[in-house]
């Protein structure tokens, strides 16, 4: 169904963003926007609902590198929300898929992270190596990982000064946990990139690539993109060249628009993710 079909009331389905143009899809972010850590987002049932019944094209964009899709997707589920793994676009299957175009197959590539990472590379034809390894690598790729330690950033160091280029899945300073705000992987990126002076290509929200891979995950051209960050999920909306929506259930407000640059602003706030079906009112476009 195109997003844009008159629905029998006469409105497009997705009402809220008929201002926006040709919007064929929505990619949506998770913690703040689907869920907050053991709960699910009010309006997010409906919300995925709507869209499945109606055969609407939805993924989800996540930095959260540590996990695989399907695993990601399984915790959707376990909300008891409609997702599927190839809904599902990483920061690490991002990673791996660039570092596999840029490299040859087989290459040796130091994965500073979770076993999700490595499963990406290999799942893209590299060749995946520890801390430990005695090969040298081409190229140092570091993710999130809780159980990282001093050997796996020394080694990153010690590779990326003899000349390996330097990768990350994303600059996350801060990760939410039922303990608060805990560090996250880009608290770590910043020591590597501390030590070696070398800035890492970050794969992860806000850059394009991120966004578009997910919109191509899902076939679709010029998806919404929704989140609760300005500066991931409307950032990296904005960079692919898509509308953009701050749906106000997780970090960002309206008071944080406002102190935005006009053009970091997003094209639509919402309240609640289904507002997305009520035509918007003046005080949600372009904020």
């Amino acid at each position: 169904m195109n997003p844009g079909a008159p629905t029998t009331t006469g409105e497009p389905l997705l009402a809220a963003a008929a201002h926006l143009g040709d919007v064929d899809g929505v990619l949506f972010d998770l913690d703040g926007v689907i869920y907050a850590g053991p709960e699910v987002v009010p309006g997010a049932h409906e919300t995925l609902t709507r869209l499945a019944e109606a055969g609407i094209a939805y993924g989800f964009v996540t930095n959260n590198g540590s996990r695989s899709a399907a695993d990601i997707a399984a915790q959707i589920r376990s909300y008891g929300l409609p997702a599927e793994a190839d809904q599902v676009t990483t920061s690490a299957q991002v990673a791996a898929r660039a570092l596999a175009a840029e490299f040859p197959a087989a290459a040796p590539i130091l994965a500073i992270g979770s076993p999700a990472l490595a499963d990406c590379l290999r799942d893209n034809g590299l060749n995946p190596i520890a801390a430990d390894s005695a090969e040298t690598p081409v190229a140092v790729v570091q993710g999130f990982h809780r159980e990282l330690n001093w050997y796996d950033l020394a080694a990153a160091c010690e590779a990326i000064r003899a000349g390996a280029a330097y990768w990350a899945t994303n600059r996350d300073i801060s990760m939410p946990t039922d303990r608060g705000p805990m560090p996250g992987n880009g608290s770590f990126v910043r020591i590597v990139e501390t030590i070696t002076e070398v800035t890492p290509t970050v794969t992860g929200k806000p850059s394009a690539l991120m966004i578009s891979s997910a919109a191509a995950a899902i076939g679709v051209r010029r998806p919404l993109m929704i989140g609760d960050r300005l500066d991931t999920d409307i950032a990296g909306g904005k960079a692919a060249g898509y509308p953009t929506a701050l749906v106000l259930t997780g970090i960002h407000q309206v008071d944080d628009v406002e102190a935005a640059e006009p053009g970091s602003r997003p094209d639509l706030i919402l309240t609640r993710l289904p507002e997305l079906f009520r035509p918007a009112t003046d005080s949600q476009e372009n904020p």
